[in-house]
């Protein structure tokens, strides 16, 4: 059995055999010994001092040191070296405890190189792979940002359409309020400047023949008026929403160009708004319908009732069909899609958000009105005064004493109604378009396909 190195041999202490100096500590040859005045320091093998007069033995025969043992062991290899702390670890073990690559040391555990210390991760330092960043913000290559939006988003991306782009955006509504308005002032004036209506107001039943040509002259105004703003509001609302289309992608165009593209949607667009107009008024129809024929068969009070709760109930049906196909519009022209699936669409895309897009749409409904009630009251004021005076502008003809409104006074009406539609049309317009495209953002990622088609990075997930 071999002996321990450094370690004298049994009987050596008595034979009393001098040494002529200090061992030297395996590994270090050609080191001198200590000076034989000084007290032998402790030799690395048995980590004890020799006593007092007693020189040290030499070293016996040189073994070499057994291999490491287990991971988990408490010698120099793996295991658990020196205790875990904030620094660097001195032992020289690659795992457990140590400043290898798995411990608490040096490595990437408690130390400065990530966790609670100043480096640049964890909780000291923001921006480091442990500390809390704020989401990347959605890019705005146009007048939203490209995410799902709220109210705020989509009525200040109205604005800022109509503010950025505000040549052909009030060049499309003037023109079409324009003429519209022209047609309706001329209607509305030969209907109350009629000699029916003036007998009326005069407190004079007119004659059965009088009627008659009042009422045809206005029927036949009435349904060419019709016709007009019912085609200009078309033209105006695909040429806005092709308009705000642009805007989003932080494009512009020309009247032209935007004329251009629009026209070739049209016809449909008029088709869309008279079959939602057919639908709508076939359904207040057939609420109409019971207490009508109750009323003709004999119980004119039981009839007029049963029409009353048809009516109420029909209007319900109505006002949730109008917002289930309220954007159908902005789906025919940007999807390019028919009539009928238009209509589709517009409830596939409202449905499961009826309440938020009613609700947008009615506060879109209640500014543009409100707006435009202030702007034609402003023309209004100059309508008012008596007839005493003669104030041409005056709702009261000077020559009767009835209400009869001049001529003045009703174009002073239909200008303040063309400066009101400079409002209302784009943003009616811009609400909707905006409001289309947002569930689409919300149910079919559309904002990645915008990011693509502006050019800019893609939008985070949501």
């Amino acid at each position: 059995m071999n002996d321990s190195p450094g370690r004298p041999k049994p009987g050596s202490e008595d034979s009393g055999t001098p040494d002529s100096g200090p061992s030297k500590p395996p590994g270090l040859p050609g080191q001198a010994g200590p000076p034989a005045d000084e007290t032998p320091a402790s030799t690395p093998e048995t980590g004890t001092t020799p006593p007092a007069g007693v020189p040290p033995q030499a070293p016996g025969p040189q073994v070499p040191p057994p291999p490491p043992g287990p991971a988990y062991g408490y010698g120099p290899g793996q295991g658990y070296g020196p205790p875990p702390g904030n620094g660097p670890g001195p032992g020289p073990g690659t795992g457990g405890y140590g400043p290898g690559n798995g411990g608490y040391g040096s490595g990437p555990g408690y130390g400065p190189g990530a966790g609670y210390g100043p480096g640049p991760g964890g909780y000291g330092f923001p921006g480091g792979p442990g500390a809390w960043t704020p989401p990347p913000a959605a890019p705005q290559p146009g007048v939203i940002p490209l995410r799902p939006l709220n109210v705020g988003d989509i009525f200040e991306g109205s604005f800022a359409t109509i503010r950025r782009h505000w040549r052909p955006a009030l060049s499309i509504s003037a023109v079409v309020a324009l003429i519209t308005s022209a047609v309706s002032t001329a209607v509305s004036g030969r209907m109350m400047r009629s000699a029916a209506y003036t007998r009326i107001t005069g407190g004079r039943q007119p004659t059965a023949h009088e009627l008659m040509n009042d009422f045809s002259h206005v029927a036949v105004s009435g349904l060419l008026e019709f016709v007009i703003v019912l085609v200009g509001q078309t033209v105006a609302t695909a040429m806005l929403i092709m308009l705000v289309s642009r805007a989003v992608l932080g494009r512009t165009a020309t009247v032209g160009e935007i004329w251009r593209d629009a026209l070739p949607r049209m016809p449909r667009l008029l088709g869309l708004v008279v079959m939602t107009g057919l639908i709508v008024g076939g359904l207040i129809g057939v609420g109409l319908l019971p207490g009508a024929v109750v009323a003709v068969t004999g119980s004119p009070a039981g009839g007029a009732g049963l029409m009353v709760l048809g009516v109420l109930v029909t209007m319900c049906v109505a006002v949730w069909l109008w917002i289930s196909f309220s954007l159908a519009t902005p789906a025919l022209i940007l999807e390019r899609q028919g009539v009928f699936a238009s209509l589709a669409r517009s409830f596939k895309l409202v449905r499961h958000s009826w309440w938020r897009v009613s609700g947008i749409q009615l506060l879109s409904l209640l500014l543009t009105y409100v707006v435009s009630a202030v702007l034609q009251a402003i023309t209004g004021s100059l309508t008012s005064g008596p007839s005493a005076g003669g104030n041409p502008f005056s709702m009261v003809n000077a020559h009767q004493t009835v209400l009869v409104p001049s001529w003045t006074a009703i174009i002073l009406m239909g200008i303040g109604s063309v400066i009101a539609s400079l409002f209302v049309m784009p943003m009616n317009a811009g609400v909707t378009s905006l409001l289309y495209m947002d569930q689409r953002i919300r149910r079919e990622a559309l904002d990645v396909e915008l990011a693509q088609a502006a050019g800019v990075p893609a939008p985070p997930a949501h």
